[in-house]
């Protein structure tokens, strides 16, 4: 509603609000269909050295949406020192974006060296090659991650958002 909106802006402007709350006022954004206040909120008054991982991520996020991917890639790149997986499945699909699909597979390759769960390793996997390589190919990785994982809902979830789109 308007006064909520009104409420908000006013409590940005008072600039008393800590980074987790930014990043939660930079969400409420989005939830509206606010792209680019979302990333207002975020790069205009949080410091990126102090600012919390999530946050960092929903801005690098905001930025890509809003076809900022250089930018967006700046934002992830410090995040990979200390790669995860959220964060390498980023940085690889903001890496493709750009048309650099041999760096963005050398970050994708990122994840079988983190301890990170292998069937949603596969799903990562899957989602990069459907979306950047080829529907084909994305189709046997996320019938890989099913094979990973038979009894895993995830991979069955993942397996059916490509089958049966929303």
């Amino acid at each position: 509603t308007a006064t909520a909106r009104e409420q908000l802006e006013r409590t940005l402007r008072s600039g008393e609000l800590s980074a987790d709350q930014l990043v939660s006022a930079a969400q409420l954004l989005v939830s509206q269909g606010d792209y680019r206040g979302g990333v207002q909120v975020l790069a205009g008054r949080a410091s990126l050295e102090d600012a919390p991982r999530e946050g960092l991520i929903l801005l690098a996020t905001l930025y890509a949406h809003v076809g900022e991917y250089e930018r967006a890639l700046e934002i992830c790149t410090p995040l990979l020192d200390d790669p995860q997986l959220d964060v390498i499945e980023l940085a690889a699909g903001l890496t493709a974006a750009l048309g650099h699909m041999d760096a963005a597979q050398g970050i994708l390759d990122r994840a079988s060296s983190i301890a990170a769960d292998p069937a949603i390793v596969a799903i990562v996997r899957a989602r990069f090659a459907n979306r950047w390589i080829s529907p084909e190919e994305g189709m046997q990785g996320f019938w890989r991650a099913v094979t990973v994982a038979p009894k895993r809902v995830e991979t069955w979830l993942a397996l059916l958002d490509v089958v049966v789109p929303r």
